[in-house]
């Protein structure tokens, strides 16, 4: 059986086609320009975006076999707080991806008129600029026009969705993720919205994950070479929990780190946490009955990308255990998740530069903060969840940088995906679902990692945290 399936992110779109005997059989990546009109506003062109996913899958579906290829369905992913306003006649403008910070015009009228306890406690996510809930407010204040023209919110995933079957729904998953979800009762967080005078006819039926939307239609068909009329359309979900599911990670206890760019640290659970402290973000899972608990290290990914590049430390550095306090400290992640750690995000720094250090050491110094930032994040997690830390399971374009000094400064195994794209995996897996088939196997392969030097780094993560908690911040 073929599936195929469809990532939207902030810089380029993924394709694939999937083969359940095989696995990933053919996959593209296509880059995608970011629009950057001013320090807040990070959009992306709909038209631009919805050639490179035609693109891509004409290119998947055609390098495949010369024949036509008879999907079961074909899945979608997308960065989660993303959207698009569609109006009578298509979208209104560009799409506003999840970077973008204009909604922090509006977090004191959000906080005002809400509450932090009332709105993290709906929610399950506290304030953020990011947020898309923020962002409507936004939108609706300062561009009434363009608001009052739309007929309907649509995440990125969604917005596919209805490109390809002109069905429009929201994804449980996104919806909490942007912050517009009673997260409990896995629906729109209607108490919210109606105190915001955000009106409720501008939010579609939500849907939960592996659900056939709809049926490509004759137009995306013609449009997408080799793209069947008639092919079943099925919900996915927020690009975090796909990657969880495709490596196995909605079991008690597994906790997944997806390490690229940004690094979410998400474990599922069989209830939605309430934190006293409001540590994770909290959204529903893939699974109905499960949720994801997540926080996040930050841009650990970005910023050892341009110390590589600036410094031309390319390929892998070799790691050298730590020794007494002479070496470099790197602050580029978050050891914690809290709003006020995300709202003052300080700038990242390096403490410890001497005349001799190499640009190796930078480097080294930069992936040990990673590491040590993805620990901390795991300790959070584990405080507020019953489960436990049974599985760690890392993937991410970042993930095989990192895993060996991540296994000794978590002092324990850790499972790395032995794919690129774990989320296909889900995407099969939901496809199926969709056709009354459960394969809870269908997971992407893993390689275990252990630690070679197990407790070698615990001076060092001390110093880390004391650097980040009491000199840095």
């Amino acid at each position: 059986m073929y599936s195929a399936g469809v990532d939207v992110g902030g810089s380029s779109v993924k394709v694939w086609l999937f083969d359940d005997r095989i696995g990933v059989v053919a996959s593209e990546e296509i880059r995608t320009p970011v629009i950057r009109s001013s320090d807040d506003r990070v959009e992306a062109d709909p038209k631009v975006l919805w050639s490179a996913v035609s693109a891509g899958l004409q290119r998947v579906l055609g390098t495949s076999r010369r024949e036509l290829v008879e999907l079961a369905g074909i899945s979608v992913t997308s960065l989660r707080q993303g959207f698009v306003l569609v109006g009578s006649e298509g979208e209104l403008g560009p799409a506003i991806l999840n970077s973008d910070r204009r909604g922090s015009s509006q977090l004191k009228i959000l906080e005002s008129r809400i509450g932090r306890e009332t709105l993290y406690r709906i929610t399950g996510h506290w304030l953020a600029p990011e947020l898309t809930l923020p962002k409507l407010m936004h939108i609706a204040q300062e561009e009434p026009d363009r608001w009052a023209a739309t007929n309907t919110v649509l995440f990125l995933h969604d917005w596919l969705v209805w490109k390809l079957c002109g069905a429009r729904t929201s994804e449980m998953s996104f919806v909490c993720a942007g912050q517009l979800a009673d997260v409990g009762a896995r629906d729109w967080a209607w108490e919210i919205l109606d105190a915001l005078e955000l009106p409720r006819s501008r939010f579609a039926t939500v849907c939960e994950s592996g659900q056939i939307a709809g049926n490509v239609n004759r137009e995306s068909a013609l449009l997408i070479g080799g793209l069947l009329a008639g092919t079943p359309v099925v919900t996915g979900g927020a690009d975090a929990q796909m990657a969880a599911m495709g490596l196995g990670g909605l079991g008690p206890g597994s906790i997944t780190v997806v390490a690229g760019s940004s690094t979410p640290v998400q474990v599922a659970t069989s209830h939605p946490v309430q934190d006293p402290m409001c540590r994770p973000w909290v959204s529903t899972h893939l699974e109905r009955g499960l949720w994801a608990a997540e926080t996040n290290v930050g841009y650990p990914g970005t910023m050892l990308g341009w110390l590589r590049q600036i410094t031309s430390a390319a390929g892998e550095v070799k790691a050298r255990l730590p020794h007494g306090g002479s070496r470099v400290i790197s602050l580029i992640a978050h050891p914690h998740w809290t709003e006020r750690v995300w709202s003052t995000r300080s700038p990242s720094a390096i403490l410890g530069l001497k005349e001799t250090t190499t640009a190796e050491e930078l480097v080294l110094a930069g992936l040990e903060a990673h590491a040590f930032g993805i620990r901390s994040n795991v300790e959070d997690l584990v405080a507020v969840v019953p489960e436990g830390c049974k599985r760690i399971l890392l993937c991410g374009g970042a993930a095989r940088s990192v895993v060996a000094i991540l296994a000794n400064v978590l002092n324990r195994p850790i499972e790395i995906s032995d794919e690129n794209i774990p989320a296909a995996f889900a995407a099969a897996a939901l496809v199926e679902r969709a056709h009354g088939n459960s394969h809870g196997s269908r997971c992407a392969p893993v390689t275990e990692v252990c630690p070679t030097a197990p407790f070698a780094y615990e001076e060092a993560y001390g110093a880390y945290l004391h650097a980040y908690d009491h000199e840095y911040q």
